[in-house]
């Protein structure tokens, strides 16, 4: 009675990290380049651009601040360029 147990946690466990993983990997694929030009035309992706790259050369501590966009839209691309600013200039490395 317990083998057939054991191996149903032991397949359930095997199928969660293989779906963690696959999950994991598909949100690593590069933007296409329809994203890359919608990015260098979105005016809040431009300006957290900026401003990552602002703080991370003048050595500040990575801080989002995205209130100063209102459609939550732009608050999130805001966020994502800040990202890729300050973890593209070398000092983002613990940047979340």
């Amino acid at each position: 009675m317990k083998r057939p147990f054991l191996l149903t946690i032991a397949l359930a466990a095997a199928l969660s990290a293989t779906t963690t993983l696959h999950i994991r990997a598909a949100n690593r694929v590069a933007p296409s380049g329809a994203s890359i030009a919608e990015q260098a035309t979105n005016g809040a992706f431009r300006d957290g651009l900026y401003v990552g790259r602002m703080d991370a050369s003048t050595g500040r501590d990575a801080h989002v601040s995205s209130g100063r966009w209102s459609r939550e839209n732009d608050r999130a691309s805001f966020a994502a360029g800040y990202r890729a600013g300050y973890q593209n200039s070398g000092a983002g490395l613990g940047l979340q």
